[in-house]
């Protein structure tokens, strides 16, 4: 990343919370449904979809 370019938030946009639901039906769960809630929070704006790329792989390594 561009040093002078890296990612910035702000509490705006920290404070952007959009939430969906999904359902999946596994075979080893005796017929029971699992309902997920998937959060979605921005956490950093970037120059380009290379840089966005970038700051994912760091991020997947230091949660992973």
């Amino acid at each position: 990343m561009d040093s002078n370019l890296g990612p910035r938030s702000n509490a705006a946009m920290l404070n952007d919370v959009s939430k969906t639901y999904d359902k999946a039906l596994y075979s080893h769960d005796q017929g029971m449904w699992t309902v997920y809630e998937i959060v979605k929070r921005p956490v950093a704006k970037v120059a380009s979809e290379a840089e966005a790329n970038k700051l994912i792989k760091i991020l997947e390594r230091v949660d992973g």
